[in-house]
């Protein structure tokens, strides 16, 4: 269920041209500890958006698979400064940011426990341009974080232009966009959860979701969320902000949210226990028709007492 939802999120990039998006790319290659020297696979998403010719912001979502003792993944927003040569075809880049990562530490004894850290990373990166939009890239990466182990990873990977430049290389500018906001939504879904811990299993999960616009590029949701029996028994609510945009004549829309999930835990403690934990949600919709409408999501709960977990959602809608 996981590898279908975000191959669904891919395929709402790759398979549409939508007027504000630019660049998406997936990575693949070897990650070190620079301290055990112990390698893993590493792949990645990433979109990135130019501001000018020689400048341009993305954000990277990385995993960076099984280190001994640990399995750590998460967010690199980046800004990136970069050079265009042999007539705009080939772009040399160097880019640096914030790591917000999340690390199941599982010890050689005992229960495996979340650890959350931001760290930083640098990168560089060389990307080929062909006519045909898409790209070829080549990406070495510097990782450190003072509360867990620094990386160096060397990573390929293979984009798309999703907005065809007026020329050759990477697009200047993003044009402006002038859509709406979202309106009403009222969304049913069904999907799967998991907790990011070596000893957990997959758990069948339901939520319900009101999604309204509030202004152009920005929704707002109150979701209710049933994680299962293997998480737990943990229900709860969650209230998002998220930035948005949609494009494909308003059909399809793609946003990153953020907010509080209140929810109790009937396994924690004797009687369970309410917590206020925090969300992070990517999301991709498209419309059927004036009223309905499919949703997939992807949310990251993050705790304080290691029940840190993935929700994976498919959806149907309708909007008023």
């Amino acid at each position: 269920m996981r590898k279908f939802v975000i191959s669904l999120i891919f395929s709402f990039f790759v398979m549409t041209t939508p007027a504000w998006a630019q660049e998406f790319y997936v990575h693949g290659g070897q990650t070190e500890n620079t301290g055990s020297h112990e390698e893993a696979f590493r792949w990645g998403l990433e979109y990135r958006q130019s501001l000018s010719e020689h400048i341009a912001l993305g954000l990277t979502y990385i995993n960076e698979g099984h280190i001994a003792g640990h399995h750590r993944d998460g967010y690199e927003p980046q800004i990136w400064f970069r050079t265009n040569v042999i007539e705009r075809k080939l772009s040399l880049a160097a880019g640096v940011g914030p790591y917000l990562y999340f690390d199941t530490v599982t010890p050689n004894q005992g229960a495996s426990r979340d650890q959350h850290g931001l760290g930083t990373v640098v990168s560089v990166a060389a990307t080929w341009y062909t006519e045909s939009r898409f790209l070829y890239e080549i990406r070495a990466n510097w990782i450190g974080a003072a509360n867990s182990f620094n990386s160096v990873s060397v990573v390929g990977g293979i984009g798309y232009q999703l907005d065809a430049p007026p020329t050759e290389g990477p697009l200047q500018k993003a044009p402006r966009e002038t859509t709406s906001a979202t309106g009403n939504e009222i969304t049913v879904f069904a999907g799967e959860s998991r907790l990011n811990r070596s000893e957990s299993s997959d758990s069948t999960t339901e939520a319900l979701e009101y999604r309204r616009g509030i202004a152009p590029h920005i929704d707002a949701t109150i979701g209710l969320f049933n994680e299962g029996s293997n998480n737990g028994d943990r229900r709860g609510v969650a209230a998002q902000a998220w930035a948005v945009r949609t494009y494909f004549a308003d059909r399809l829309s793609f946003g990153i949210g953020v907010g509080p999930y209140l929810a109790h835990d009937k396994n924690r403690g004797a009687d369970g226990s309410t917590t206020v934990n925090g969300i992070i949600g990517v999301t991709a919709g498209y419309s059927f028709g004036d009223h309905w409408m499919g949703r997939v999501i992807w949310d990251r709960v993050i705790t304080n007492y290691n029940h840190d977990a993935d929700i994976f959602l498919v959806g149907l809608g309708y909007r008023f």
